[in-house]
Order: C-alpha cells, then sequence, then structure tokens
C-alpha cells in the first residue's frame, strides 16, 4: 500500500508483547453489553470557572509532578488550563517541547505568587512555542512527538486568554497538521462502516434495495467488518480509516448514528416490534440507545451488534487497529466525524470534543488516530476550530467543510469535502480563508490573494507559514451497481409526494439512461397547471370587472373571492416550478446513483493537482479492487 518516507520508529506507543491479527473490539464490546450498566460513557468535566472544593486536589494533580498551581490559585480557568497543559507536556519525548516546558514551569511559579504572567515571559514562551513547531516542520516527527507539538495550540490559547491565541503559532501548526496529513497515495476510507443502508443522497433506501442487505450502517458490526480490512502487515492494501456520524442522546452524549430518526434505520420485522415511528436519538438517553437493536432478533434475543454506539465505545475499536496501522503505515489511522444535527444541538461539539479530548488524555495510543470533525454552517466551522485550541489534546484535529456551497468556506479549514456530482467534478476555488483568533468572534478574514501576498512579503523573515492549501476527500458515488451488477438498485424515497407518481416513468428511463421522455411528461405536466393559474387569474378579473352592484357587503365578498384565486393562482405557477426542478433534482440523483461512479473514476484523477486526497467507499471488502480501479485513472499523488 503505501510506501512512506522513513520517519522515527513508532514503537514506543506500541505494546511491545501485543501482536494484532485483527479487529478484536467486538467480541470485547458484546460481552460488555452483557452487563447490566454496561456503557463506556465519558464523564461530563465540570464546566465554568470554578472549582468544587473537594475537587481541588484532583485539579492540582492534573499538572506535572515537579511543579503544580497550589489549591491558593487553581480556582482561577486560565492557571487551572495551564496547570492541566503543563501535566499533558510528557518529558523526554521531543526536546524542544522540553523547553518549552521548563519555560513553562516559570509561569506557574508566577502563578502560585499570585502575580500576573508578564508580557516579557508571555513572548519568550510564544517565541519558544515557534521554535518547537518549527522543529518539528523541518525535520521528520513520529506521532507520539506530534501528539506533544500540537498541544501548543491550547498551550498558546490559554497563555494569552482572554486575548485571542497568537496567530502565527496557529499558522505554523496548520502547516504541520498538513505535513503529518500528508500521503503518498491515495487513502481509502470506509464510510460508516460498511456503507450506507438507511439514506443516501438525502432519500430513504427502500427495504427491497441491496443495499439494506449490508451490514447496519454505523453498528458495531458494521465497523468491525470495516476494520478487518484496515491496512497491515498482512492486508497492506487495506483501508486507510472510518467514517462515522454524531448526533446527541437525551443525556448529553455523542452517539454514532447517521441520521436521528430510529425507526427508519431498523429492518421490517424490528420496525413492527419498535413501533416509535416518531422517536429520534434525542429522545432517548444512551443507555437506552446501546441496548436498542436495529437487526431482526436471533434466537429470539436482542442483536446488540446493531445497536447504536457511544462515540468513545468506537474510539475503544478502533484504537488496537490503528495502532497496528501506525506500525505498519507510519501514519495515524483515519477517524472521521461528521457532526449532524448541528441547527439543533449546539451543545454537540462541546460533547463531541469533551469526548475526544478525555479518551486522547486516558490512552496514550490514541496519537495512532488523525481526527477530523467536519460539517455544518461556516459558523459551526468556527466552533470546530475554537474547540481545537481551546481543548488540551484537540491541537492536532483537522477540521473540514462539507456542505455546499464550498466557495462560503470559512474557519481554519484543513480540508475541503465533496459529494461526487457533476458540480463537484469541477475543481473549487477557495476565494477566502478565515484564521480564527480563536477568542468569542473576534476573527481575522483574509482574501486569498491578498493571502499570498502577505506570506509572500513574510517569507523572507519566516519561510515557515502556512499556505492555502487543502486536503481533499470525496465521497464515492454509489458502488453497488459496480460490485453488485445483479442486485436491483431502486429508486430513493423522498417527502416530495409530488413526483411520486413519476416512479414508474423514472425507471423506465433510467433503464435506457434517457431522461427525454421524463422531462417532457414533467414539462406538460407543469404547463397544464399554469395553464389553469391563468384561467383562474382570468377568472377573477372578469369577476370584478362584472361586478354591478353597489352594495358594501357584496363588494367586499367578491374581493375576498377576487384575492383567493389569485393566491390559488400564485400557488399553482409555484406548484409548476417546484414539479420541474423536482423532477430534474430526482433524475439527478437516482441517474448518479447508476452511471456517476464511472465519471468520477475519469474525472477525479485530474482535480486532485498534488493535494493529499482521501476517498470514502461503501465496501472496504473490495478495498483492492477500489484502490487498483481508482489508480490506474491517474490517481497516484505525489506528495
Amino acid at each position: 500500500m503505501q510506501n512512506y518516507t522513513q520517519q522515527p520508529s513508532v514503537s514506543r506507543v506500541i505494546p511491545p508483547s501485543r501482536k494484532i491479527n485483527k479487529c478484536v473490539g467486538i467480541e470485547e464490546f458484546l460481552q460488555r453489553s452483557k452487563q447490566p450498566n454496561f456503557s463506556m460513557r465519558v464523564a461530563q468535566l465540570g464546566k465554568g470557572d470554578t472549582v468544587a472544593p473537594d475537587k481541588e486536589d484532583s485539579k492540582v494533580a492534573e499538572g506535572a509532578p515537579e511543579l503544580q498551581v497550589d489549591r491558593a490559585h487553581i480556582n482561577v480557568k486560565q492557571n487551572r488550563k495551564l496547570n492541566r497543559i503543563c501535566g499533558a507536556l510528557n518529558p523526554g519525548v521531543y526536546s524542544p517541547i522540553d523547553e518549552v516546558r521548563l519555560l513553562l514551569f516559570n509561569v506557574i511559579e508566577i502563578i502560585n505568587q499570585g502575580k500576573r504572567i508578564d508580557d516579557a515571559l508571555r513572548g519568550a514562551l510564544t517565541k519558544k512555542i515557534c521554535d518547537s513547531i518549527n522543529a518539528a516542520i523541518q525535520e521528520p516527527i513520529d506521532l507520539m512527538q506530534y501528539d506533544m507539538v500540537v498541544i501548543m495550540a491550547p498551550l498558546s490559547y490559554w497563555l494569552n486568554y482572554p486575548k485571542p491565541a497568537d496567530i502565527d503559532v496557529l499558522s505554523k501548526l496548520r502547516t504541520l497538521r498538513l505535513i503529518m496529513a500528508r500521503r503518498e497515495q491515495l487513502s481509502i476510507i470506509a464510510h460508516r462502516g460498511m456503507g450506507a443502508t438507511n439514506r443516501s443522497f438525502g432519500g430513504l433506501i427502500q427495504d427491497n434495495d441491496p443495499a439494506r442487505q449490508r451490514p447496519i450502517e454505523n453498528s458495531p458490526f458494521a465497523f468491525d467488518q470495516a476494520l478487518q480490512n484496515a491496512a497491515s502487515q498482512s492486508n497492506p492494501e487495506g483501508i486507510d480509516g472510518i467514517e462515522c456520524d454524531v448526533f446527541l442522546s437525551q443525556d448529553g452524549l455523542p452517539i454514532i448514528s447517521h441520521d436521528s430518526n430510529i425507526y427508519d434505520q431498523m429492518t421490517a420485522v424490528r420496525r413492527t416490534l419498535f413501533r416509535k415511528k416518531r422517536m429520534s436519538i434525542r429522545d432517548m438517553s444512551s443507555r437506552d440507545l446501546i441496548k436498542t437493536s436495529r437487526s431482526d432478533p436471533k434466537d429470539g434475543r436482542n442483536d446488540l451488534s446493531t445497536a447504536f454506539l457511544c462515540l468513545t465505545d468506537l474510539l475503544s475499536m478502533v484504537l488496537p487497529v490503528a495502532v497496528e496501522y501506525a506500525h505498519f503505515c507510519r501514519k495515524a489511522f483515519r477517524f472521521e466525524i461528521e457532526m449532524k444535527g448541528m441547527e439543533k444541538e449546539r451543545d454537540l461539539v462541546a460533547a463531541t470534543a469533551r469526548a475526544v479530548n478525555h479518551f486522547k488524555k486516558t490512552n496514550p495510543n490514541a496519537a495512532c488516530l488523525e481526527i477530523i470533525m467536519f460539517n455544518g454552517t461556516p459558523q459551526d466551522i468556527l466552533r470546530f476550530a475554537e474547540t481545537r485550541v481551546q481543548k488540551t489534546r484537540m491541537g492536532g484535529m483537522l477540521v473540514g467543510l462539507g456542505k455546499s456551497p464550498l466557495e462560503q468556506a470559512v474557519g481554519a479549514i484543513d480540508e475541503d469535502r465533496s459529494k461526487v456530482v457533476p458540480s463537484s467534478l469541477i475543481d473549487i476555488t477557495h476565494n477566502r480563508i478565515l484564521l480564527p483568533s480563536v477568542q468569542g468572534r473576534e476573527t481575522m478574514v483574509w482574501d486569498i490573494d491578498e493571502y499570498r501576498e502577505s506570506l509572500a512579503l513574510r517569507s523572507k523573515e519566516d519561510p515557515l507559514l502556512s499556505s492555502p492549501d487543502y486536503i481533499r476527500t470525496y465521497v464515492l458515488p454509489a458502488e453497488m451497481p459496480l460490485f453488485n451488477p445483479e442486485g436491483k438498485v431502486q429508486c430513493l424515497e423522498f417527502s416530495r409526494k409530488d413526483i411520486d407518481c413519476y416512479l414508474p416513468l423514472f425507471k423506465t428511463c433510467l433503464d435506457k439512461s434517457d431522461p427525454s421522455d421524463l422531462f417532457k411528461k414533467a414539462c406538460a405536466d407543469a404547463d397544464e397547471l399554469r395553464a389553469d393559474a391563468d384561467r383562474l387569474i382570468k377568472d377573477a378579473d372578469r369577476l370584478i370587472e362584472d361586478d354591478q352592484y353597489g352594495q358594501l357587503n357584496v363588494a367586499a365578498s367578491l374581493l375576498n373571492i377576487y384575492f383567493r384565486l389569485k393566491m390559488h393562482a400564485s400557488e399553482l405557477e409555484a406548484k409548476a416550478e417546484r414539479l420541474v426542478k423536482g423532477v430534474e433534482w430526482r433524475w439527478n440523483i437516482e441517474y448518479g446513483r447508476r452511471h456517476y461512479i464511472g465519471d468520477f473514476d475519469s474525472q477525479l484523477g485530474e482535480l486532485i493537482e498534488s493535494r493529499t486526497v482521501h476517498v470514502l467507499t461503501d465496501f472496504p471488502e473490495r478495498v483492492g479492487e477500489t484502490r487498483a480501479r481508482l489508480q490506474s485513472s491517474a490517481l497516484f499523488v505525489k506528495s
């Protein structure tokens, strides 16, 4: 698979006595699930700027063994965060970080004396931070060393708090993130485990569609099957990561699920037993969700291998595979988190960040995971970037934008993500890039040309400033027709009932790959609606013209009828417009699920330029075929 350039070994993060031959997470998961209080839920860490007296000792103990913020000053948030960061910087891992750590001790001493951090010390520490990042950029580092360097982001944030983090520190760290994310070949990621089984392109997959016969998406069983195809010494052509989706449960924990509705994700038999059509992830606690099966019962018992997962449960399943992958590939195993329900669940970012941050703090081997948080509006992207610098162990997290229009991308974006539809088969140029000052609403927005000019002017002083490059990630079109040509892909179910009557004609035209008959009928029906609207308008006008009555009440009644006719005509015209656009939109989706895979293979090679590229697949068990097919389409990427 990847022939990575030689870097310092990551053997220190791999237990020497442990040899991993396969994914062992599913057996452990099912064994633990039998326990009455089963859950690997993350403790909800305390919020606010105060610490309860009985917890002060534990907060003090988070610091370095040599020197800690004392109890008298631990109650201040900035002091507490700096104490925690100092404890997270392990000595002896990376010498430039050791120098930062020693200078940070001076800051701790000043805090314990009850004094303010002066600008001279802050400036000296910031310079040491920049020097450590520069050293990491100039010379290859291993994953454990990188895990220490990225702590410089929260250190800069809390050192300057309540002012913004140092922009040079953030810029250099972005350069380092992109260097560490670089792949010499195309990277292939398992989409929702073993692919979509519930919704695709925004529509509901029908029960008789062959996709429904695959392992239920985002389930323990689906991820177990995907992880058994991870790249390793015995399987060098395997996958390079997994992608999952998160919603927030009733008790505020991130749950792995692509959709909020629970009923739609179940098999037909399970729906009959469940019966709660409108139950959502938000309506159930995490304890109940991890025991809610989505498949038919086995031997009269619930099949928990298809139940929902907490985010930390999935991280625990992936970690041993990630360690083996890192040992073989010298790169981190990708763990992609798509943030769902962002418009209603503003706490989702905070809950997800707490879960990942706590997991990384308690699992040193988590350095073998490359975490990316993506999706949402431009405002959400900024929140992802702010989270990255506020949490102690999140400085290396990649941030991606996964919703169009991509031209509006803002935030400290490392990665752009596109579904493969005709519009995304065009090279996308980003007009603006946002470098957050990561304090409240303050930001620094650069026009991309101005940004490049600024870099050129400053490059003589500092050649290590980041460039406005991006990682590219593409979601492959439906691969079912490619790998299962006998399986008839069914049309998706949408909420647009006004175009359901066209489904038989849809299927006929899809078989011929010719939409002309479909569009003719849709246009003819739309013309009839417009003609009805014209007749209503004429009737309304005639009604007023023929009014010979002088009584006030009769005139008022006629005016009421007139305006109602006008309104009905306007609704018919809008319906005609929606009908034509809806049929065209539906055709593009359905045709794409059958034919765009070929267009993608032939055209993506022209788009990737020299950027790091990841592709999401629904068939991780066929990863060897997918990799060979895409590489034959000139997808070999030079770093």
